[in-house]
């Protein structure tokens, strides 16, 4: 049966045209290793890999799993995901990315960092010839380097990665929930909402406008208030987190992430 499995696998990887060896029977998990190349590093430090998330898939790879990968002499834990920010900011992630043309590549990176840089495997230098940058290798490395995938724990990140990918999803335009009455609404919607909340100062034109949309009274009953003019909108907020029974390191944790996606709309 395992050699089946290995010809099949065999016949995808030359189907996809990506890099790939398999190692090992398996680990605890029964998800063999896997080996592959950097295809490029791109002008933010992310890392292109030549193997494809379909063939990590079939291995048994997938979102929400907790995986060590190995770059040369270099060991870095990080969990799959399907987008840079489906961990918090500063933390490794290994993304199965899809474009818009539905081709799929598989990127290993740091949220709002540059992984190269940081795991001292290549050094950015401005250059006159388009792009108008180029990656110089440091000491050992090189394009050739092996990465080398492992699996740590199966859907060990997978409520983390719920949360990131609901926080993802949200919007602030009230067609994208037609199905929602307006306080259901605000329960779908609140991460979002909180954000443009969170830190305004009464009395400016950006608080102004959210106070007079219809939020306001929505808002007002999910927070247990009279009105928000004139409230107290963090410690509202932050009562209402706690009730909905999150702890006091996801609501930090939450506030980081929204007044850094507020700021970068801004």
């Amino acid at each position: 049966m395992k050699r089946w499995i290995t010809l099949i696998l065999a016949a995808v990887t030359l189907m996809c045209g990506c890099a790939l060896t398999i190692l090992a029977e398996g680990n605890a998990d029964g998800i063999p290793d896997a080996a592959t190349e950097i295809a490029q590093i791109d002008k933010y430090g992310n890392i292109d890999l030549s193997i494809s998330p379909e063939a990590l898939r079939e291995l048994g790879y997938e979102p929400g799993d907790i995986i060590q990968v190995k770059i040369g002499d270099t060991d870095i834990e990080m969990p799959i995901g399907t987008h840079y920010t489906d961990v918090d900011f500063g933390a490794p992630i290994c993304c199965f990315i899809t474009s818009g043309d539905g081709t799929e590549k598989t990127v290993l990176a740091i949220c709002s960092g540059n992984l190269a840089e940081t795991a001292s495997i290549a050094e950015k230098h401005t250059v006159d010839s388009d792009p108008g940058f180029e990656w110089r290798y440091l000491g050992s490395y090189d394009a050739s380097v092996t990465v080398l995938f492992s699996m740590v724990q199966k859907q060990g990140y997978a409520d983390e990665y719920a949360l990131h990918q609901l926080l993802n999803s949200k919007t602030d335009k009230r067609e994208d929930y037609p199905q929602l009455t307006d306080a259901g609404e605000i329960a779908a919607d609140y991460m979002r909402t909180f954000s443009n909340f969170y830190g305004l100062r009464e009395g400016t034109d950006q608080y102004q406008k959210i106070s007079d949309s219809f939020l306001e009274s929505s808002l007002a009953a999910e927070l247990g208030l009279s009105s928000v003019r004139n409230a107290d909108l963090k410690s509202a907020a932050e009562a209402y987190l706690k009730r909905i029974g999150m702890t006091d390191d996801e609501i930090a944790s939450l506030k980081d992430r929204l007044a850094r996606d507020y700021s970068e709309e801004t």
